[in-house]
């Protein structure tokens, strides 16, 4: 563990810190930056732990127990990958601690001598979103499309139509049940018209025409 030069030490009995312990504060050194936090405002009290420093000294104790892997484990391929990536993201600038520490493994120098380079500039920041042209429909393929959303229509509209009809049957149909019910329509009233006529055959005679 080696504690970077910026104010960094341990609180004595009731003393509130000065500068507040945050990830990524770079603070320290170590290469992966993590703190843990315990507050509780029925005791009026908080803990504050450098994990990531704790780590390190565990390591200089139980060096076998700690393994260190040049490379980016990617989860999804199951590889390791040597080479890091740019900054990439649209909504952010680059995080100052992570930017130090990617410089110091892309330049091979200690983090003291980054921190003293970097100074003053300010760390990457969002890279714009690429934003891809629309595909432009070809002509035909449109006026296919146009066709067939047609046809749709069409044959929507005359279910529909059927549909209207054969409420409109029904509800003259039930207007006559209603009717002869309570005696406002009489049956000789009602006209059903003739029933087709059948010839020797057994066929209507309606249908024989309609075939002819």
């Amino acid at each position: 563990m080696v504690l970077a030069d910026t104010g960094l030490h341990q609180t004595q009995g009731e003393e509130i810190p000065e500068i507040r312990w945050v990830h990524g504060d770079d603070l320290c050194d170590c290469t992966f930056q993590r703190l843990g936090e315990w507050t509780n405002p029925y005791l009026a009290k908080t803990m504050r732990v450098r994990m990531c420093c704790m780590w390190a000294e565990l390591e200089k104790m139980f060096p076998h127990l700690v393994q260190h892997i040049p490379a980016f484990y990617n989860e999804n391929t199951d590889l390791f990958e040597t080479e890091f990536i740019e900054w990439n993201s649209p909504d952010s600038e680059m995080p100052r601690a992570l930017w130090h520490r990617q410089l110091s493994v892309a330049m091979g120098l200690p983090l003291d001598e980054i921190r003293n380079r970097t100074n003053g500039k300010e760390s990457p920041g969002p890279v714009p979103r690429i934003v891809e042209p629309a595909r432009e429909v070809p002509k035909r393929e449109l006026a296919m499309e146009n066709s067939q959303n047609d046809i749709i229509l069409t044959l929507l509209g005359r279910k529909d139509m059927e549909l209207e009809m054969e409420r409109q049957r029904n509800s003259a149909l039930i207007q006559v049940i209603v009717g002869l019910k309570n005696g406002s329509v009489k049956l000789d009233d009602i006209d059903i018209g003739e029933a087709p006529k059948e010839s020797s055959n057994g066929v209507s005679e309606k249908a024989e025409s309609s075939g002819n």
